[in-house]
């Protein structure tokens, strides 16, 4: 699999199972086309070695995405410890599995989930335990 069809599978899943938090977990486009756009780009904030996603929920949580075989750059172990330096949760993730869990932990962490969630191996998915939905702390 390659690291674009994990982040298709990611988003998908995370869509298909927060939908109350969709488009909360944006995609960060770093990839220029060519010298021209990068220079544009840069001209506009783009950054070398910013993590794919973000989840803007409870806290920032930027996560970076690796399809085997991939390898974490220079630029991004720097930006990475900026941004964990700077307090925000930074993870480094090589299949749909480990998303899962660094999206579930985030959440947790901030008492957006009222219902406990299971991986089931079996069939390759997230269970949820408990009441349906997502509790919004003051709203």
């Amino acid at each position: 699999m390659t690291e674009s069809q994990l982040q298709t599978k990611c988003v998908s899943w995370f869509n298909s199972n927060f939908p109350e938090l969709r488009g909360l977990l944006y995609h960060n486009y770093n990839n220029p086309r060519n010298a021209i756009s990068g220079a544009r780009l840069k001209a506009q904030g783009l950054v070398a070695g910013i993590p794919d996603l973000s989840l803007a929920a409870g806290s920032m949580l930027y996560i970076e995405l690796k399809a085997e075989g991939g390898r974490v750059s220079i630029e991004q172990k720097s930006i990475h410890r900026q941004l964990e330096a700077s307090g925000f949760e930074v993870k480094i993730c090589w299949d749909l599995e480990e998303f899962v869990r660094a999206v579930v932990d985030h959440l947790d962490g901030f008492n957006f989930i009222e219902y406990s969630y299971a991986w089931n191996y079996d069939e390759n998915k997230l269970e949820r335990e408990g009441p349906q939905g997502v509790n919004f702390i003051g709203v």
